[in-house]
C-alpha cells in the first residue's frame, strides 16, 4: 500500500491547533453543481477534508464498512449521532491562519452547504488529555498504522482513503480531580506519574475496555485526538482514522456496556455530545481524487 496518495493529516502527527468544521449540504444541489463544488476546494497538507454517507448516496455509491454515524444507549450512557455531510479540519501552529484558511474555504463552500458546528482544538503537552494522562499510547505505528487507518482497495478512487469518525466529549475534570490519585489511575487504567498500564486496574478502566487486541477480531484504530476549552466548557475532540468501522463500533459497544454491562469509567467524568463519521478520498497531483464519486 501506497501511503503518499493518502491525504496528509491522516498519518500525520497530531498538530499544535486544528479546528474542525462540520457542514450540511443545502437542499436541492444537484450532483454536477456538487462535484464542481468539491473540485474547487483547494487541499493542501494542512487540511484534511471528508465527505458524509449523504454525499456518497447522493452519487449513487457505497463504500463498504462505512455509514452513517448511529446512536446508542448503553447502561446510564447515551451515545449521540449528530451526522453532517461534510467535514473540514484546517489546522497549523498559527491560529491566525487557521482563521484565514477557514473562512476562505467556507466562502467557497456558502452556496452550498451551511455550518452545522464548529469546534477549535489544541495539543495540550505533547499530546495529553486535560486530565492530564497521555493519550493514544497503544496506537498501532508505521505499516500496522497504515494498515488501521487506510482503505485498501483495487479502485484508484477508493485506495488509501480513509474514515475519520469525530466525537466531542464534555469532561467534568472538577468531578474526576475530586477523586485520590489511584482511583483516577483505576479510571483511565494507566499511573498518570509514568503512564505504565496498570495489571490490577478494574474491568471498568477505559485502557481495558478498549484494548484493541482484546476483540475477536482485533480492533485497531488510529487515533488522532485533541483537547478542546471555551466558553462552554472544555474536553476531548475524540477523533481516529480507520479502514473501516467495525474496530470503532466494537470498542464503542463494549464501552458502554453492550457488550458484558460493565460500562467504561471514562462515563464517571465525561459524557459525548457529537458523533459524525466521514469518508475522506485520496489524492492526486496533490488535489483531491473524487474519481470514485464520477
Amino acid at each position: 500500500m501506497t501511503s503518499g496518495s493518502a491525504q496528509t493529516s491522516v498519518l500525520a502527527p497530531v498538530p499544535q491547533h486544528a479546528r474542525i468544521i462540520e457542514f450540511i449540504l443545502n437542499p436541492n444541489i444537484s450532483t454536477s453543481q456538487l462535484l464542481e463544488v468539491l473540485e474547487s476546494i483547494a487541499y493542501s497538507e494542512k487540511i484534511l477534508i471528508g465527505f458524509g454517507p449523504d454525499i456518497i448516496e447522493l452519487f449513487e455509491k457505497k463504500i463498504e464498512g462505512f455509514h452513517a454515524f448511529q446512536s446508542y444507549q448503553g447502561i446510564g450512557c447515551t451515545i449521540p449521532e449528530t451526522q453532517a455531510s461534510l467535514a473540514v479540519r484546517i489546522e497549523n501552529d498559527d491560529c491566525g491562519k487557521i482563521a484565514k484558511d477557514a473562512r476562505e474555504l467556507t466562502a467557497t463552500l456558502s452556496s452550498f452547504f451551511s455550518i452545522a458546528r464548529t469546534q477549535n482544538t489544541f495539543m495540550y503537552l505533547d499530546g495529553h488529555d486535560l486530565t492530564g494522562y497521555e493519550d493514544g499510547t497503544e496506537n498501532p505505528k508505521g505499516d500496522d498504522a497504515e494498515k488501521a487507518a487506510l482503505i485498501s482497495s483495487t479502485d484508484i478512487g477508493l485506495n488509501a482513503s480513509s474514515i475519520f469518525t469525530v466525537q466531542r466529549w464534555d469532561h467534568d475534570i472538577s468531578a474526576f480531580q475530586k477523586h485520590p490519585q489511584e482511583q483516577q489511575d483505576h479510571i483511565i487504567g494507566r499511573r498518570l506519574s509514568d503512564n505504565e498500564e496498570l495489571d490490577d486496574a478494574p474491568r471498568f478502566a477505559h485502557v481495558k475496555r478498549t484494548a484493541q487486541e482484546s476483540f475477536e477480531p482485533e480492533a485497531f484504530i488510529l487515533r488522532r485526538s485533541m483537547p478542546w476549552s471555551d466558553d462552554k466548557g472544555e474536553g476531548l475532540v475524540f477523533m481516529c482514522f480507520s479502514a473501516n468501522l467495525y474496530a470503532f463500533e466494537a470498542q464503542l459497544k463494549r464501552m458502554i456496556g453492550l457488550e458484558d454491562n460493565i460500562v467504561d469509567g471514562l462515563f464517571k467524568f465525561s459524557t459525548p455530545s457529537t458523533g459524525a463519521h466521514y469518508w475522506c478520498p485520496p489524492i492526486k497531483d496533490n488535489q483531491l481524487n473524487l474519481n470514485f464519486l464520477k
